[in-house]
Parts: structure tokens; sequence; C-alpha cells
């Protein structure tokens, strides 16, 4: 069956496409997962904007949200982390006053660390 514009229906999303839109649901959180275990860049909706992300330990996964925002690698890119106790994993934030970032996160605020040594994120993640 064709539709008025004469073009044939679409079908179901293949699982070979480069590019794979699935609607924001719980129903697909494990695909977006699977997405980004495997160095891919996935598509968030947030309360305004769609956002790009990437596993943040991730080499191709950096380089290819770099890529596809054509974005120079001096410009740094936001780490988002599901739990305010985190931040000590992947930033120095010894200095922070203690219960500091508890306070304030979630909120509307950015912290802006020096990335800690032994940290899990890809050095291709803010390199400057």
């Amino acid at each position: 069956a064709k539709n008025i514009s004469g073009a044939p229906p679409p079908g179901p999303p293949r699982e070979d496409r480069e590019v794979m839109p699935l609607p924001a649901s719980r129903w697909n959180e494990g695909k977006a997962a699977d997405a980004l275990r495997q160095g891919k860049i996935i598509a968030v909706p947030t309360d305004t904007i769609y956002g790009v992300a990437a596993a943040a330990s991730s080499d191709e996964g950096i380089d290819r949200i770099y890529d596809a925002k054509q974005r120079p690698a001096f410009l740094p890119l936001a780490l988002c982390i599901a739990h305010a106790s985190e931040i000590g994993r992947y930033g120095e934030a010894s200095h922070l006053p203690g219960g500091l970032v508890e306070e304030f996160l979630p909120g509307p605020y950015t912290l802006l660390l020096n990335r800690k040594e032994d940290s899990e994120l890809s050095k291709n993640l803010n390199p400057g």
C-alpha cells in the first residue's frame, strides 16, 4: 500500500541503520543503554531541548559527539551524573564543603572541577 504522497509506508526501524529513531520511553531504555555501551551516541529529551549523550568512558562515543556537533575539541562537554555522591569518582571535589553538593544538586547548577587522574573518564572528554 502507498500513502497519499505515493511513497511506500515506513516500515519498522531496521536494527542495522546508522540512525535508528526510537521514541523516548522506558521500553527503549535498554536499547539506549546498549548503544552507549557500543560507543554510539543517543539523543535524550530534556525539559526544553534534546541533548546528545555518550558514555563518558567511551573514546569512540566522545569523538562521535564532537563530530556530530561539529564542535572543536577545546570546547568542553558537560558530564551528567545520576547522584551527587558520584562527583568524587570523576572530579576533584575534596575542596568543597561537606553537604554543599547534596544541598544544591540536583538543581540548575554546573560545577567546574578538575578531572581526577584515576577516573574512568575518556581522555578525549575535555582534554584541555
